[in-house]
């Protein structure tokens, strides 16, 4: 795919932010934190917990990304809040995980049915 530099020029024009600090001055990214907050909280993803000695508990980090349209222009402010792995310890919270995509199996059990119903994704 060959990208003509004003295209390049446009998406180079904007900043994501690094930190919360820097996002949360504009009401854009507090649209894009809000709407990843409300479907961690329909999904039952996580549990809020007050700061604990007694347990270890996984800190975590938003992460900003802009989806652009063919044209260059801003299609979409996304953001996740993602769990900082390192945090965990072993042998208290060290075999759990989670993801928020499907796993292979999943994607070949739909392919596979999709396959076999002459089903089309559109």
């Amino acid at each position: 795919m060959n990208l003509n530099k004003s295209l390049l020029a446009k998406i180079n024009n904007h900043n994501e932010p690094s930190t919360f600090k820097e996002a949360y001055k504009h009401a854009y990214w507090m649209d894009a934190m809000m709407l990843e907050y409300k479907a961690l909280m329909k999904n039952g993803t996580w549990d809020l917990v007050l700061d604990s000695t007694a347990k270890n508990v996984i800190r975590n980090k938003w992460i900003y990304k802009i989806n652009y349209n063919l044209e260059g222009e801003i299609k979409k402010y996304k953001s996740r809040l993602v769990a900082k792995g390192v945090t965990q310890k072993y042998g208290v919270d060290y075999e759990e995980k989670f993801s928020l995509v499907g796993n292979m199996a999943m994607v070949r059990l739909i392919h596979s049915l999709l396959a076999s119903q002459d089903w089309k994704v559109l």
